[in-house]
């Protein structure tokens, strides 16, 4: 039995730290009818060589890859505000469509929790209150592989189904490793809601993955297409395939569904479908996890402040177009800050929950003071 405020200490690099998976966490995203597996949006990252946008972390939109005005009119073609044209006036206008007096600042502390997918080592999942006791009884942190009735998540499916197709593949060797899994993100506040405010627990669990662990992209088709170290760097492939074993997460971007008609440039199809998420599973890469701890709370604050300190720069605007917010989140040029401010950079999921009107704000960082608590600290640590 493992008792509330014990950090407990555990030898063996190969011990299954494995618990209860967040049956919602994990596969009650939906959009268009699509289940998702529990994040939001899609992007491309600067440090990834098989990237073709020229870099930066994007999708193209309006059909361009690299930079360019957005498609759906009005917006600036260059720039993130500026005057244009509508019906007949002219206005000065932001990257959402909004009339901003006096404009935003664009030095916000929320550019904290902007995602850099390949440095990322600490990651957040919300759970239920009997999982995080089952957490503190000695349940593993890892432990449901296909929920019956929804499956294992679109993730999971991909990468078995590649796994399967071809053994000997890099997804073939990983694969057993995330046989049971978590869906996570590197801050709490962006899966905080999931469709329609629908939320996956009010706990929330820190996960550290080890030093030595690495971060690998998982495409669409299955495909492990690149592995970087936590300083970002990528790891040659034949190294990857010589140690599968040290993968601890899997960063996926899912840009849509690729048989509809309307497709945004050359990477993904407009429309609310796309996502990122991170697939955790590799238990043997996992340093610590945590529940009711201080450093939970202090995030939890953090993003509290930081969402506060961005509403308040919204005060001056008025109302975001939605229309817009779905195509940039969707398929957006969020490498290139003037397009998207930190807010919609640091994004998992772009469901109508997280448009950035003061009333949405409001209940998102209404939401996260609703779980705040007594620190009551369960730590489970592995040695190096």
């Amino acid at each position: 039995m493992i008792h509330n405020g014990l950090m407990v200490q555990r030898k063996g690099a190969r011990r299954a730290l494995v618990a209860r998976a967040l049956l919602g966490h994990i596969y009650l995203l939906i959009f268009a009818g699509t289940a998702l597996g529990a994040c939001g949006l899609t992007t491309r990252d600067p440090n990834d060589p098989q990237d073709s946008s020229g870099g930066g972390s994007s999708v193209a939109t309006g059909g361009s890859s690299a930079g360019g005005g957005v498609s759906t009119g009005g917006a600036p073609s260059s720039g993130g505000s500026g005057d244009f044209e509508d019906g007949g006036t002219v206005g000065h206008g932001d990257w959402l469509g909004r009339d901003c007096d006096p404009p935003p600042s664009d030095q916000l502390s929320l550019e904290a929790h902007v995602v850099q997918p390949y440095k990322s080592r600490i990651f957040y999942t919300w759970t239920t209150e009997d999982q995080e006791k089952g957490l503190r009884e000695g349940d593993p942190l890892y432990s449901v592989g296909e929920v019956p009735g929804k499956g294992r998540g679109r993730a999971a499916d991909v990468l078995f189904d590649r796994a399967k197709a071809d053994p000997d593949s890099l997804s073939g060797l990983v694969a057993p490793f995330f046989d049971t899994c978590r869906y996570g993100w590197p801050h709490p506040w962006p899966t905080r809601f999931g469709v329609g405010g629908e939320q996956y627990g009010d706990k929330l669990i820190r996960i550290t993955l080890k030093p030595q662990a690495w971060v690998a992209r998982l495409d669409p088709s299955g495909e492990i297409s690149s592995v970087y170290d936590q300083q970002g760097a990528p790891v040659p492939f034949a190294e990857a395939m010589a140690h599968p074993e040290r993968i601890g997460a899997l960063y996926f971007v899912y840009f849509g569904d690729p048989t509809v008609d309307d497709w945004c440039g050359s990477f993904g199809p407009v429309g609310p479908e796309s996502y990122r998420e991170f697939v955790l599973g590799n238990a043997d890469m996992v340093e610590r996890y945590e529940v009711g701890t201080e450093a939970i709370l202090s995030e939890l604050d953090d993003s509290v402040r930081f969402l506060k300190e961005y509403r308040r720069s919204l005060r001056g605007c008025t109302e975001p177009s939605a229309a817009r917010f779905f195509e940039l989140t969707a398929c957006g040029l969020l490498h290139i800050p003037w397009y998207a401010d930190a807010y919609i950079r640091s994004l998992a999921l772009p469901g109508p929950a997280y448009l950035p009107t003061d009333e949405n704000l409001a209940a998102l960082i209404d939401s996260l003071e609703s779980v705040r608590f007594e620190p009551e600290p369960f730590v489970l640590e592995e040695e190096p």
